[in-house]
């Protein structure tokens, strides 16, 4: 009987080890943060974002009300987006500014890097390397430029051995080679000093370095924009070049048609290629863009495979960082826009940020869209991103002010596997013979409420909060919703009475509720 037992039990454990444990799992932790710095109202941005042992660091830009120059500093917060500390570099005689997208690195020490450009008063731009700890701790800043001319720095990177590298623009360049610009690559050896600096010119072209990675092979690949100044129009193209490990040049391709392309931002694949994210022009229209991908041969540039994605509608930013998963599958953030109608007629876009995960051969799999309020000029962009250690993501950016929340914000959103800031937004949230469905997140919320909402069909319509009272204390803009933008609308609560309320989203198909608390802690 004693040995039945052992054995019923060691059965049972069994079974708990395949079906229980699983469903114990802790949830991926998702939170959506702004972060006003000071007090400022105005010119608060963040560029790039880094983990650290205890959560992540943000770095970040901002105009401080005493002085007119920006500074910039770095935030750090634990992993449920709490803050731990914050450093500011302010000197009323520099105008501090960092590269605007995925500018910085991490290597395997711990150590940070931050690419940027320090202008001080006198005629000049510096190119500017900022080496720093998790604590955001300076522990060597390097400058580099010519009296009078112009050193922009977009990304710096750590090298393999021990040294580092940024890249960008520059107007110091041979004048016949080109009239405006060229892209440059300049690297730092294990002592922090100049090795070489490489410059890469087109006649009658302005080319712009905007990312850059160093390859298995030891060299470099640099992406950006090109300019052609010889046309009326002068439209955008793509450029990658592919560098030895000196910097000199290998190869060099351009990709785009006749209408505006920008930057590219690129990644190393399993196979040893390489993939770059952009925006690309739609045929009929200069102002409607969309997201791109392209997959190329590292050997010599030729396209493998291009794709591009959803409609967007942001002027000259593009898709950023892409980001190769274990299966190989790639995800990418962006800016987009959504439509706000008024009487039928579109009257603003406000500002969206935007993940996308595509499979290896860059087929969509999922885009989700991240709205603040639906204000004329509201919202905000994602400008880095990176992958959690728990299998998520988190993205940071900036959040322009509003008339509910009058401060332009850092902006940093956590979000799980899926790419979901409301949890379970992958499995859907549209009830059965129902047209739309929204599902809140957190509920009860404190500062700031997330509506994650889709439809079966394109419907017009717009969010109501409603108090206890019955009283409408909130009333969204007309929005349009399709079956391919689901989208997370979110919305500051901090200003509201405490207490019980009611969510709606109203359109032609009816009208769908849910409760809301808003309370004192936590959300």
């Amino acid at each position: 009987m004693m040995k039945l037992k052992w054995l019923l039990r060691s059965l049972l454990l069994c079974i708990s080890s395949i079906f229980v444990f699983p469903l114990l799992s802790p949830a991926q932790v998702t939170f959506n943060k702004r972060f006003d710095w000071g007090g400022d109202q105005l010119g608060e941005q963040s560029y790039n974002l880094e983990l650290t042992p205890t959560g992540y660091i943000v770095s970040r830009v901002g105009t401080p009300p005493i002085y007119d120059n920006w500074r910039m500093g770095f935030l750090m917060i634990d992993e449920n987006g709490e803050v731990q500390g914050e450093t500011a570099y302010l000197d009323t005689m520099v105008y501090y500014s960092i590269g605007w997208a995925n500018s910085g690195d991490r290597n395997e020490q711990g150590e940070y890097l931050q690419a940027g450009n320090y202008d001080p008063i006198v005629p000049g731009n510096y190119a500017m390397l900022l080496r720093y700890n998790e604590f955001g701790d300076t522990l060597f800043t390097r400058t580099y430029g010519v009296p009078g001319k112009i050193y922009a720095g977009y990304q710096g990177i750590f090298t393999n051995d021990g040294g580092s590298a940024i890249a960008g623009y520059t107007t110091d360049f041979p004048e016949a080679n080109t009239y405006v610009q060229c892209a440059y690559l300049l690297k730092y050896d294990t002592a922090n000093e100049v090795e070489w600096i490489q410059k890469y010119t087109g006649q009658l072209k302005a080319m712009s370095a905007r990312s850059v990675i160093q390859t298995s092979d030891g060299g470099y690949a640099i992406g950006g924009n090109v300019q052609y100044l010889n046309q009326n129009y002068v439209p955008y193209d793509i450029f990658v070049i592919k560098t030895d490990a000196a910097g000199n040049e290998q190869w060099r391709e351009y990709y785009g048609d006749v209408n505006s392309e920008f930057d590219a931002y690129l990644t190393e694949t399993y196979d040893g290629n390489l993939v770059f994210c952009s925006l690309i022009s739609i045929p009929t229209s200069t102002q409607s863009k969309r997201g791109y991908a392209c997959k190329i041969s590292i050997e010599d540039g030729t396209v493998i495979w291009d794709r591009v994605y959803q409609s967007m509608r942001s002027g000259n930013v593009s898709f950023i960082k892409p980001i190769e998963l274990e299966d190989h599958s790639l995800v990418f953030a962006a800016r987009d826009r959504a439509p706000v109608y008024e009487n039928g007629e579109i009257v603003a876009y406000p500002n969206a940020g935007v993940l996308a995960k595509v499979t290896a051969d860059g087929d969509s799999l999922w885009l989700r869209r991240f709205i603040w309020d639906e204000e004329q000029w509201t919202g905000g962009y994602f400008w880095d991103f990176i992958q959690t250690p728990d299998g998520g993501f988190i993205a940071c950016g900036d959040v322009q002010l509003n008339d509910d929340y009058p401060s332009q914000d850092t902006w940093v959103v956590k979000v799980d596997e899926y790419g979901c800031l409301v949890p379970g937004c992958h499995v859907g949230v549209v009830e059965q013979d129902m047209q739309v469905g929204f599902k809140t997140y957190p509920n009860p919320a404190t500062d700031i409420m997330n509506m994650y909402l889709e439809s079966n069909k394109v419907v017009k319509g717009r969010f109501v909060f409603t108090n206890a009272a019955g009283q409408r204390v909130y009333e969204g803009n007309v929005i349009t919703i399709t079956p391919e933008n689901p989208t997370t609308y979110m919305h500051v609560v901090s200003h509201y009475p405490r207490g019980l309320y009611v969510l709606s989203f109203e359109s032609d198909e009816g009208v769908v509720s849910e409760k809301v608390v808003l309370g004192s802690g936590g959300g």
